[in-house]
C-alpha cells in the first residue's frame, strides 16, 4: 500500500512510522526503568531496615549488664584463636601430601590414579591426613605392588584397599583409603 502513495507522502508515512516505533520503544524502556527503580528501592529499604535492626540488637547486647555467658564466649574465643594460630603453624600443605602419593604411584608400573582427595584431620595429639585415591590398575599384581609400596613408605600409617578390588585380574578400578603419620612431626624431622 505504501507504493500507491506519492513519494512525498511515502516519506512522511515512513517518518511517522519510525517516530511511533521510537515512542513505543522509549515508553517501554522508561516503564522498565521505573519498575527496576522501584524494585531496587524496595530491596534497599529491606536491607537498610535489617541493618538498623541488627545495630539495635547489638546495642542492646552491649548495654545489657546481665550477660551470663560471657565466660563461655571468652573460652570459645580462646579456643578459636588457638586453632587459628595452630593452623598457621602447620609445616606442610596439601600439595606436599599429594606429591608423596604421586611419588609412590610413579614407582609402581601399571597404576594410574584419577582422583586424589586429601582431608587434613586433627586430634588432640597429632595432625594427620586421610587420603582417598581412586584409580585404575592394569593387573592384580600391579595393585598388590602399589599397596605394599604404600605400606612400606614411612609417610603412610595405614593403607586400606577393599578386598573386592582384588577380585578381577585385569583393568581393576580401585579405591584406596590412606592415613598418614603425624604430619607436623614428619615434615619437621624429614624435610629439614
Amino acid at each position: 500500500m505504501l507504493n500507491l502513495l506519492k513519494r512525498k507522502d511515502r516519506y512522511w508515512v515512513k517518518k511517522e512510522y519510525l517516530m511511533r516505533v521510537a515512542v513505543v520503544l522509549f515508553s517501554f524502556v522508561s516503564v522498565s526503568l521505573i519498575i527496576l527503580g522501584a524494585i531496587l528501592f524496595s530491596f534497599y529499604a529491606v536491607v537498610e531496615s535489617n541493618v538498623k535492626v541488627a545495630e539495635n540488637d547489638l546495642n542492646k547486647i552491649k548495654d545489657s549488664t546481665n550477660n551470663k555467658h560471657i565466660d563461655d564466649l571468652l573460652d570459645i574465643n580462646n579456643v578459636v584463636d588457638q586453632k587459628i594460630s595452630q593452623f598457621y603453624s602447620y609445616q606442610f600443605n596439601q600439595s606436599d601430601i599429594v606429591e608423596r602419593v604421586v611419588r609412590v604411584e610413579d614407582e609402581v608400573e601399571g597404576v594410574e590414579s584419577s582422583l586424589i582427595d586429601v582431608s587434613v584431620k586433627e586430634s588432640d595429639e597429632s595432625v594427620y591426613a586421610e587420603i582417598e585415591v581412586r584409580g585404575l590398575a592394569e593387573t592384580r599384581d600391579d595393585l598388590v605392588a602399589y599397596q605394599s609400596s604404600m605400606k612400606d613408605n614411612e609417610f603412610f600409617d595405614s593403607v586400606d584397599i577393599p578386598l573386592g578390588s582384588f577380585a578381577k585380574n585385569n583393568n581393576i578400578s580401585f579405591t584406596a583409603k590412606i592415613k598418614t603419620v603425624d604430619l607436623n612431626n614428619y615434615f619437621e624431622n624429614y624435610e629439614q
